[in-house]
């Protein structure tokens, strides 16, 4: 898995580290990343995921709007980008 070269995968937790793997492949994922999370997680899963984090792009948090039809004004991009 490239997505997650900085952290042992071994020691990577699906459960526990849930927020982490959904942020990492909405924001850095391929296309068959992203299938595999809709596999892995439930919709409210990545909705709720998503509505906490702040570390998305401006143009991630915009495709997350869109396609999960969740308010724009729900999520945060990261202030990095600003």
């Amino acid at each position: 898995m490239f997505l997650f070269w900085d952290y042992s995968i071994e020691k990577i937790d699906t459960e526990l580290h849930k927020n982490f793997i959904i942020e990492r492949v909405i924001s850095r994922g391929l296309l068959e990343d992203f299938y595999y999370l809709q596999q892995l997680y439930s919709k409210e899963e990545i909705i709720a995921a998503l509505k906490k984090s702040k570390v998305l792009d401006p143009k991630t948090v915009h495709f997350c709007s869109h396609f999960y039809n969740i308010p724009i004004t729900e999520l945060n991009a990261s202030p990095y980008y600003s």
